[in-house]
Formats: structure tokens, C-alpha cells, sequence
């Protein structure tokens, strides 16, 4: 089973990605030693695996598969120096007072979606079959795209300035109004 997950980046593509909860199990007895700078994710599912998941999960989409690339993030996780802590949907946290807590980079392979077919993979929900499921992450953006689109449809957005990346100066953009 993979536990999927997603995250906006920076590189302004939508990223699926994977725990597989065979690997953790395997890994699980196992002591880890963590060695290379930004180490690769233990139990993250190749993105082979997670294109085939998705794919078989959407088989009505083929385009929208095809549109994926791989590619590869180094994500800010929870855990330990030696591994971070599976999702939910794979084991519970570790508990205790011996558990050390803290925010651990780790190295994950992605299916990178480009802005069009990230929102219609996360409008158009997915059919997970039993070998993948959603986790929160797809379901906060999926929402954050609604409210998007309800913002956009209702007019709700006014001219405005934002300061530039380099804070030199300043950029019209359209703002939303909530309400």
C-alpha cells in the first residue's frame, strides 16, 4: 500500500509522492545511520510506483498521467536524525519520552504535475484503489483550489501592489477579497 501525498513547490508544479508501507515494515527493525548530507526518504515509493498507482487509479485520464514528470524535493519532515516518522496512514508516530522530536530534510522522488493538470488531477479527486490512498495534504489542496475558483467566479478579487522578491519595488497583482 503507498500513502500518497502533495506539496506545492517552489518550481510552481504540484508534486505526488509516496510512503510505501512495505518498505517501512521492512525497514522498521532495522537501526538506521544517517550518513550523506540530505539523505534519501527510507520508505518513499519510487516514482515509478507512485505513476503506476496513480495510473491505475485514474485509467479514464490518460493524458493527465502522461503529464507527470519525475522529479525529485528535499522535504522538511518529523522524526529523528535516523528517519522520519511514518504518516498515519502507514504506522502510528512513535510515543514516549525517550522519542526525540524535530524536523528532519529528507530526499523524496516526485511525479511532478505542471499548474493545469495539477488542478485537474486535484478537482477531479481520485479513485485510489486499494494499493494507494490520499492523505490530508491532497485534500487541503484540493480545497485551496475550490476556494480559488469560487473567489475567481464570484468577482471576489481587487487590483493591488505587492513588493517585488528582491524588495525593490512593487508588482500589480490581482488580490482576493474574501467574503
Amino acid at each position: 500500500m503507498l500513502a500518497l501525498h502533495a506539496t506545492w513547490a517552489l518550481d510552481h508544479h504540484l508534486h505526488l509522492w509516496a510512503e510505501d508501507a512495505a518498505a517501512f515494515e521492512a525497514r522498521r527493525r532495522r537501526t538506521a545511520r544517517r550518513t550523506p548530507k540530505v539523505p534519501p526518504h527510507p520508505w518513499a515509493a519510487p516514482a515509478g510506483d507512485v505513476a503506476r498507482a496513480f495510473e491505475s487509479a485514474n485509467a479514464g485520464d490518460a493524458d493527465l498521467a502522461g503529464r507527470a514528470r519525475p522529479g525529485r524535493l528535499t522535504l522538511c519532515l518529523p522524526g529523528d536524525k535516523a528517519a522520519p516518522w511514518p504518516s498515519p496512514r502507514i504506522a502510528a508516530a512513535p510515543q514516549g519520552d525517550a522519542v526525540s522530536t524535530g524536523v528532519e530534510p529528507w530526499t523524496i522522488p516526485t511525479l511532478a504535475f505542471d499548474p493545469q493538470a495539477a488542478i485537474r488531477l486535484l478537482l477531479g479527486g481520485t479513485g485510489w484503489s486499494g494499493e494507494a490512498f490520499g492523505d490530508a495534504s491532497l485534500d487541503h489542496l484540493a480545497a485551496t483550489v475550490l476556494f480559488a475558483l469560487d473567489v475567481a467566479a464570484r468577482g471576489r478579487f481587487l487590483p493591488g501592489l505587492v513588493p517585488t522578491r528582491d524588495g525593490r519595488g512593487f508588482e500589480a497583482r490581482w488580490l482576493p477579497v474574501p467574503g
